[in-house]
């Protein structure tokens, strides 16, 4: 059966096939729907009528298989074969999109597919979505159909590699939270390129040129539990972070092996997948374990880590029963989710933790001000001139040191009360700061009761001894009304040249 699928241009549809019917000999066809997994009891043939064609000679059936060999046939006679050579693994078969030219002038006729399975069978062989018409348009439809995929992992394999990129250039600083990001941004890496390599365009194009489709498809297989086992190690302790690191060297010797014994032609990555899954399974259980560990052993992350890392367990897991029923290696779709929630969580935590340290800082400025200001006068006080004098002892800057001391505090205290002497000492502040904010890079300190210091970055021929008296004059004639009499201060200066102690 077949539907078309609209073009622009009016360019003839391409038609595709949902339906086919298996030719059982002596009995009666048995209709299936696509995709089909062929069973391992013998040879399996199917069948289907070509949708209505103009006669053209770029007609084209393309349909993807998985590990078996087989023959098309047209109107009962042969156009196309592939076989699967046992000693070669440019001819594995695996996840491939097959391109079978039609006769030139076909305008319709039943088209027969004669499957031979391949025993014994290291995965599940299917024939997946077939489609009929001109092959320029299928690839525009496959093109298309898969643009949004390729552009989203394109994007996201170069983001992540980007953060990889920056990290390395910083790779002395990887510590504590790089090292998380660190092995996101390769989890991220991989599912993106194992995401392309799944797309029949990437997919087809790359087996088609190259053998790096196949290379990189199982050495991504290979790799995807190493990051994840890499987040959750720090988190571990004892036997169980041996493990995670045994694990994970296994990992590395593992792909090194297939590597080797593939290349050599002994064994291909596809006979030795049993064994990359057992390891595969081996580090979904360390991580399992490993988040029981940390519900018993809580950590600042621990809530952060259980929330990302449960998605993944899960996908990957949910991944690795997929292949055992369906015979996809791993599912794209369920990996991408998983690792997209993972990130999702992640990210919330960061923006939470951002937020917090923002919270932080400002309390910290908050209080550092608050330990640093005289909140009577609104000056510096005491631990702010020692901040000063700790950075003048790093890097000495030459300067003018004048210290103050009102006269007859103390008396007006007893006197008049406390509050008078408040409102004398403000008025001095007030008076000082306001004359001072003429002076190069002054800063006025309240370093005792009724002791005031100014420091000023004047040059050593300003007569800082004159200007106190004018200031001290000033004052005198404009005191605060109830206090005439109080408004006076002495005082004392000397130029600082920074070749001795500050304090």
């Amino acid at each position: 059966s077949g539907g078309g699928v609209p073009h622009a241009g009016g360019a003839q549809p391409v038609r595709l096939v949902e339906n086919v019917q298996r030719l059982v000999p002596g009995g009666q066809p048995q209709l299936l729907h696509l995709p089909v997994t062929v069973p391992e009891d013998g040879p399996f043939t199917i069948a289907f009528d070509l949708p209505t064609l103009a006669p053209s000679p770029d007609n084209t059936l393309s349909f993807l298989g998985s590990y078996m060999a087989f023959s098309v046939l047209v109107e009962g006679q042969p156009v196309y074969s592939y076989q699967v050579s046992p000693d070669s693994f440019v001819k594995s078969g695996g996840y491939r999109l097959h391109h079978v030219p039609l006769p030139d002038q076909i305008a319709g006729g039943q088209v027969e597919i004669r499957v031979t399975p391949l025993l014994p069978r290291s995965n599940v062989q299917n024939l997946h979505l077939m489609r009929v018409g001109p092959l320029s348009q299928i690839t525009l439809q496959q093109l298309q159909d898969e643009l949004p995929v390729i552009f989203f992992s394109l994007v996201m394999m170069l983001f992540f590699l980007a953060v990889l990129l920056f990290l390395f250039f910083r790779r002395r600083e990887i510590v504590g939270s790089y090292s998380l990001l660190l092995n996101l941004a390769l989890l991220g890496v991989l599912m993106a390129i194992y995401i392309l390599l799944q797309l029949w365009t990437i997919n087809h194009w790359l087996r088609q040129r190259h053998l790096v489709a196949y290379f990189l498809e199982y050495t991504v297989v290979s790799m995807i539990p190493l990051p994840v086992l890499m987040i959750v190690r720090p988190h571990t302790a004892g036997l169980l972070k041996k493990s995670i690191s045994f694990t994970a060297w296994l990992l590395w010797l593992n792909l090194l092996a297939n590597y080797l014994l593939t290349l050599s032609g002994v064994l291909e990555f596809r006979e030795m997948l049993p064994g990359s899954l057992v390891l595969f399974l081996l580090s979904i259980l360390n991580v399992f374990v490993s988040l029981i560990y940390m519900l018993r052993h809580r950590t600042p992350a621990t809530r952060q880590l259980l929330v990302a890392l449960v998605p993944l367990l899960v996908g990957f897991t949910a991944a690795v029963i997929y292949y055992i029923f369906e015979g996809m290696i791993l599912s794209p779709a369920l990996l991408l989710i998983a690792f997209l929630l993972s990130l999702l969580v992640q990210s919330f935590a960061a923006v939470r933790g951002y937020l917090k340290l923002r919270e932080n800082a400002l309390k910290s400025d908050l209080y550092r001000h608050m330990a640093t200001m005289d909140t009577m006068t609104g000056l510096e006080n005491r631990n702010a001139y020692n901040d000063l004098a700790l950075q003048m002892a790093d890097s000495p800057t030459p300067g003018w040191v004048a210290v103050m001391d009102l006269n007859r505090l103390k008396v007006i205290n007893d006197t008049l009360g406390h509050k008078s002497g408040d409102a004398l000492l403000l008025s001095f502040a007030q008076h000082m700061r306001a004359v001072s904010a003429s002076l190069r890079d002054s800063r006025l300190y309240r370093i005792g009761g009724d002791e005031f210091l100014l420091f000023t970055r004047e040059p050593a021929d300003f007569p800082m001894a004159r200007w106190l008296q004018q200031q001290r004059d000033a004052w005198a004639h404009n005191p605060t009304p109830a206090h005439t009499s109080a408004a006076d201060f002495a005082f004392g200066a000397q130029y600082w040249a920074g070749d001795s102690s500050f304090e």
